[in-house]
């Protein structure tokens, strides 16, 4: 099956975006997670499945009615799922989708088309089509187009009609604001709207522009906008309701000296501390563990948190450097671990708990990103 780059984009104001774009994030919003959704490769739009069939999609944004029996719209879009990704009765394309708006009635030969089920009905509607062939119609600039379909084999004509799908819709924008409007406040529509359009033309203008094409995992662009979505929406979505481990898992955790508790030995932090500092890890550890299983939050919004953590990290041990250099580097060490333990730093717009931000501070010294020793490097080799 050929795969010529689709040359028919229609353009039109949809919070400043294509209609091109507007059903390149539809598609991405709605389709499996599995599914890898183009725009401008094979078709205006098109998607691929994991079992290895395909949706082909053009979209067309006209005042006047593109489905009317002689319209060039219509059977310029058949003409091309005929010549481009022929044979359909064999070919991968699963589903051929004409999208359209604003709202058009669909002429008789349009319903006919997608009414079809059988070779006699192909036959019923090529039959209508020729007995309406004027001398006049064949010389229109729709006659080649309509041609293309009469000459194609009556398997072709069937198989066609078997994928073809039409949707029409007001305003396109609306089916994506509607997947939000259930849980949403209807202020933040726009706004999530507009993201998630900007998102999808940014991430496939950059691979087109490389010279790639330009799709997107399903999946993956949902789970983007899902974490959009909850962060201007309802930042409370995640919780720190892990339950305290028990003595037996702290004193397990204690035994085993992971970095983290080798760091506080190192500024002759005292037993009682270390007790907590594990509760604090594993807890936050536990926390991190339940958002990840349920999508709450992904890893990656954790960068800005923990980047932020680093860098606050830095700033407490240079102004200690500067202010309390007289002291020796375990007194110095103890006090710069004292001062983080003070930190209040917000995730997504939420104030957390203390013991979430102690357990990402000693993730962050179990993965010696950070030290409280100034010489923590060298003396934990």
């Amino acid at each position: 099956m050929s795969t010529k780059s689709a040359k028919h984009s229609a353009v039109g104001p949809y919070l400043g975006f294509g209609i091109q774009t507007v059903r390149l994030c539809a598609r991405l919003l709605t389709e499996p997670r599995s599914a890898t959704v183009y725009v401008e490769h094979d078709d205006d739009v098109s998607v691929h499945y994991e079992d290895g069939t395909t949706l082909l999609e053009q979209t067309k944004r006209k005042t006047s009615n593109p489905l009317t029996d002689w319209s060039t719209d219509l059977w310029k879009t058949i003409h091309n799922w005929l010549e481009d990704h022929g044979p359909i009765s064999t070919g991968n394309a699963s589903q051929l989708c004409l999208f359209v708006t604003p709202i058009h009635t669909p002429g008789p030969w349009a319903q006919a088309l997608l009414a079809a089920k059988t070779a006699k009905d192909i036959a019923a509607l090529v039959a209508d089509i020729k007995k309406g062939m004027t001398t006049a119609r064949k010389k229109s600039a729709t006659y080649p187009f309509v041609k293309r379909f009469l000459d194609a084999p009556p398997d072709e004509q069937l198989a066609l009609a078997l994928r073809f799908q039409l949707v029409c819709q007001a305003e396109p924008t609306e089916v994506i604001q509607g997947l939000y409007a259930p849980g949403v406040s209807p202020p933040l529509l726009d706004r999530i709207a507009a993201y998630a359009l900007g998102s999808a033309k940014h991430q496939t203008d950059r691979l087109l522009e490389r010279g790639k094409p330009g799709g997107l995992n399903a999946g993956e662009f949902q789970d983007l906008i899902r974490v959009f979505v909850q962060s201007i929406n309802l930042p409370a979505y995640f919780d720190f309701d892990s339950a305290s481990p028990s003595p037996d898992d702290i004193d397990a955790a204690l035994s085993s000296k992971p970095v983290f508790i080798r760091q506080l030995e190192l500024i002759n932090v005292g037993k009682s501390q270390q007790l907590n500092a594990v509760s604090d890890y594993l807890r936050t550890v536990s926390n991190k563990t339940k958002w990840g299983a349920e999508g709450t939050l992904l890893p990656q919004s954790l960068d800005e948190w923990d980047a932020n953590l680093l860098s606050r990290h830095a700033a407490i041990c240079d102004g200690f450097e500067a202010t309390l250099g007289h002291l020796d580097e375990v007194k110095r060490g103890a006090a710069i671990y004292a001062e983080c333990r003070k930190l209040s730093v917000a995730l997504q717009g939420k104030t957390v708990p203390d013991h979430f931000t102690h357990g990402c501070l000693n993730e962050l010294s179990d993965d010696r990103q950070i030290g409280w020793h100034p010489n923590f490097k060298d003396l934990l080799d």
